[in-house]
């Protein structure tokens, strides 16, 4: 078992807990998996407006699943890299992809706008609650 209240406010430890039965006089030993990266909420939006699906995948390059979609496109992701791309996967598909800004903190508060691979145009703003949002903004 990781004591996860001894790791560094950036890392996070997956399945920190491990069950092994072990024989009289052995030593065991784990290896366990450990994101070192920000945390943050993000709200991701779609290019018409809409978020991604409640339960949505978001990933980084690797695969690696940093965090899932909930209500309204909120999403808790930890392990983010500054300007790192991240992709929001539903039905078994990749659907769309969003760029992290160059600088951000723990525990920032993002707005995201999540385009398909294939989009042509570049997304300027996203309008949520009636204010026009700029790409990418930290919200403090």
């Amino acid at each position: 078992m990781i004591d996860v209240n001894k790791l560094s406010e950036n890392m996070e430890a997956r399945n920190a807990v491990v069950e092994s039965v072990l024989t009289d006089g052995a030593i065991g030993y784990r290896k366990f998996e450990v994101l070192t990266g920000n945390r943050l909420f993000a709200v991701l939006k779609l290019e018409d407006g809409n978020s991604p699906p409640f339960g949505a995948s978001v990933r980084n390059a690797a695969g690696r699943e940093l965090g899932i979609v909930g209500d309204r496109g909120i999403a808790w992701i930890s392990g983010a890299q500054p300007s790192e791309t991240l992709r929001v996967n539903w039905n078994n598909n990749q659907q769309c992809l969003s760029t992290l800004p160059s600088h951000i903190h723990s525990l920032s508060q993002l707005i995201l706008p999540c385009k398909s691979e294939d989009s042509d145009r570049e997304t300027s703003n996203v309008t949520a609650s009636g204010h026009d949002i700029p790409k990418n903004k930290i919200i403090k």
